[in-house]
């Protein structure tokens, strides 16, 4: 069985890329330069993650990256969650670093470091990180986080990504989440995703106006 990368390398729009590069001298240069910038920026990332990686082989988890399938975060959240809420509070990490290290904790167990998580997105101050953040926080959220995802969405100082809350309000808020939601139609930041995940209420039951 082919795999995807076969099936994709014999695409019409792959064929047609391979014979420009074969022919097209600037196009050839473009793409080098576009790959070089592409390795130079992995390079980059895993020398500034090296110190997590290091910390992680102490405690007995040996990965080659962040981002690896080889790491289950659920299974080692007690190793791994103290550890990277520790890097991410330092702000020593650049931030593709630090992002990843926010992304990896958007998991089911680490519902647990909920207060944590919070408190780091209440006072970070670096726009991207606190936007990983609020996803994070919107990926393990469950009914218990109810009136923080309230409280969040409610405090305009949190910035655009608070919108990322609506989804696991809408899920859990029981009507009053839904009442919220649908109030926000028309806020400025937050009107597509409340009017995407309010549509069919709004069509199948028309009294939540």
């Amino acid at each position: 069985m082919e795999t995807q990368a076969e099936i994709l390398a014999r695409s019409p729009l792959a064929q047609e890329k391979a014979r420009l590069y074969a022919s097209d001298p600037e196009y050839r240069r473009q793409v080098d330069e576009v790959e070089e910038q592409r390795r130079k920026r992995i390079a980059a990332f895993q020398l500034a993650s090296r110190p997590v990686l290091q910390d992680l082989l102490e405690l007995g988890i040996d990965i080659p990256n962040i981002y690896t399938q080889f790491l289950d975060v659920d299974e080692h959240i007690d190793t791994v969650a103290p550890l990277f809420l520790q890097y991410i509070r330092s702000g020593l990490l650049p931030d593709d670093v630090t992002w990843a290290l926010v992304s990896r904790l958007a998991t089911k167990e680490a519902g647990k470091y909920w207060s944590e998580i919070k408190d780091l997105y209440l006072t970070e101050t670096n726009e991207t990180v606190k936007e990983a953040l609020a996803g994070t926080l919107s990926v393990i959220a469950r009914k218990r986080n109810y009136q923080d995802l309230v409280d969040f969405v409610n405090t305009e100082s949190l910035g655009e990504a608070r919108l990322l809350f609506l989804r696991p309000i809408f899920r859990y808020g029981g009507d009053e989440g839904k009442q919220l939601v649908i109030s926000l139609r028309d806020h400025p930041q937050m009107y597509k995703e409340a009017t995407y995940l309010t549509r069919k209420l709004i069509k199948s039951r028309p009294a939540y106006y």
